[in-house]
C-alpha cells in the first residue's frame, strides 16, 4: 500500500498493541515520545510499559525582612523504569509564595506527584524572626537566629547553606539548597550572600535542562548574589518557572522571591510496541512503502490492521505477490487477510537475507471462492 504521510499510514494500519497514550504536551524527539506537564492533569497508557519519569515539586519561597534567605528547590525524583498503565494522576506542584519585604509569610512549595512518586516541596527560606523549612531542598539560613540551613529530602534534594555566626551589617543570608548541592554557607559580617545550591541535568525532555537549583541568599545591603543553575533566584528574584526553581532572599526593601513552579515529564520509545510508519526511501515501486516498527518481547502476537472499504473480490485469484524486507532473519512475521464470512487466510514468510527485499509468491489456490470474496481486512 502507498500512503503520502506517516499519519495516513498509521491511521490506515491500526495496531491493537501501538502506545497510545495521552496527557500533557506530546512531542517526539530522537526516537522519543515525550509528554510534558506544566499543569496537574491525567496521563493515559493503553499498555503496560516502563517509561522514563522526571518529578520535580515547586520551589520554596524565599525569605524577606531585612536579610531573608534563599528557598529551597522543589525536590526532584527521575525514575528510568517506572512500569505505567492505565490512568495515572499528574499533580504539578506550584511553587511557594516569598516574603514581602517587611513581613515574614514565606511559604514552601508544593509536591508534584506521578502516579506513586511524590516530589516534595522545596522549603521556605528564613528570616529574622521565621526559622528555614525542610523540604524537598532547604530553606538557607540567615544572621539572626536561625543560622542552620533547613535539610533537604533523602533522595530528592540538599540542605540550605548556614551563616557561621551572628552577623553584623550588612547581615548576609544563605543560600536555598538544590537538587545538586547545598546552598552556600555565609561567614561572619559577610559582605556577599550565598548562592543558591546547583540543580540537576537531565535530558528526558529531549535535550539537556537543569532543574531545581536553590534560591540566592540577600542582605540588608541589596548586594545580588546568583540562584543555582536550574532555576535558582538571584537576590530579590523569583524562582524561573517548571524549573522547581527556590526563590530568591529579600531584605527590607525588596520581597523575597517566589519560588518557581514544578513540572513532570514521561518518555518511552516510539517503538515500544507496534507502529506503522511511511517509508519514503526503502522501497521497490510506488511512491511509499509501509514500515512498521516493532518492540521486542511487548509486540508479541500483535496485529496491524489494514481495513479495506470497498471490499476486495479475489475470486479465481490463484496468487499474491509482494515484495518484504526485514532486518531480522527468519519467520518472525504472520500475513493475513480476513473474509467478511470471518475466514482468515496467513502465511508466515522466511526471511532468507536481512535488509534486503525479497519476493514472497503467496498460493491462494486452495482458499474457497466463498472466503476471498469480500475482503475486508
Amino acid at each position: 500500500m502507498e500512503y503520502n504521510t506517516d499519519a495516513n499510514a498509521q491511521s490506515a494500519y491500526v495496531s491493537n498493541s501501538s502506545v497510545t497514550a495521552t496527557g500533557g504536551t506530546i512531542t517526539e524527539v530522537g526516537g522519543y515520545r515525550i509528554h510534558t506537564f506544566t499543569a496537574s492533569g491525567t496521563f493515559t497508557m493503553n499498555v503496560s510499559t516502563n517509561v522514563e519519569v522526571l518529578v520535580v515539586a515547586g520551589g520554596g519561597g524565599a525569605g524577606a525582612m531585612y536579610q531573608g534567605s534563599g528557598g529551597g528547590a522543589g525536590g526532584l525524583i527521575y525514575n528510568s523504569a517506572y512500569s505505567a498503565s492505565g490512568n495515572i494522576t499528574v499533580t504539578v506542584g506550584g511553587g511557594g509564595a516569598g516574603s514581602t519585604a517587611q513581613t515574614e509569610n514565606q511559604t514552601n512549595g508544593n509536591n508534584s506527584v506521578f502516579g506513586t512518586l511524590t516530589a516534595i516541596g522545596g522549603g521556605r527560606g528564613s528570616s529574622e524572626n521565621t526559622a528555614p523549612y525542610v523540604g524537598g531542598s532547604g530553606g538557607g539560613g540567615s544572621h539572626y537566629y536561625n543560622y542552620t540551613g533547613a535539610a533537604g529530602t533523602a533522595g530528592q534534594g540538599n540542605a540550605g547553606g548556614t551563616v557561621t555566626g551572628y552577623n553584623l551589617n550588612p547581615f548576609s543570608s544563605a543560600g536555598g539548597g538544590g537538587a545538586g548541592g547545598v546552598g552556600s554557607n555565609v561567614a561572619v559580617d559577610a559582605a556577599t550572600p550565598g548562592a543558591g545550591g546547583t540543580g540537576a541535568l537531565y535530558s528526558i525532555s529531549g535535550s539537556p535542562i537543569t532543574y531545581a537549583g536553590g534560591g540566592a541568599g540577600s542582605n540588608r545591603n541589596s548586594v545580588v548574589a546568583s540562584g543555582g543553575s536550574g532555576g535558582g533566584g538571584n537576590s530579590h528574584q523569583n524562582g524561573s518557572p517548571n524549573t522547581g526553581g527556590g526563590g530568591g532572599g529579600g531584605n527590607g526593601t525588596n520581597s523575597g522571591g517566589n519560588g518557581g513552579s514544578g513540572i513532570v515529564i514521561i518518555r518511552y520509545s516510539s517503538a515500544t510496541v507496534l507502529q506503522s510508519y511511511s517509508e519514503s526511501t526503502l522501497k521497490t515501486q510506488g511512491s511509499y512503502s509501509l514500515k512498521g516498527s516493532a518492540g521486542i518481547t511487548t509486540s508479541l502476537n500483535k496485529t496491524l490492521t489494514r481495513t479495506v472499504s470497498p471490499t476486495i473480490n479475489l475470486s479465481d485469484y490463484t496468487q499474491i505477490k509482494f515484495d518484504i524486507r526485514s532486518t531480522r532473519t527468519g519467520s518472525n512475521i504472520k500475513i493475513g487477510i480476513r473474509d467478511s464470512g470471518g475466514t482468515t487466510t496467513y502465511i508466515t514468510p522466511n526471511i532468507t537475507s536481512a535488509n534486503v527485499y525479497q519476493t514472497v509468491d503467496w498460493d491462494i489456490s486452495a482458499v474457497s471462492n466463498a472466503n476471498k470474496d469480500a475482503i475486508v481486512y
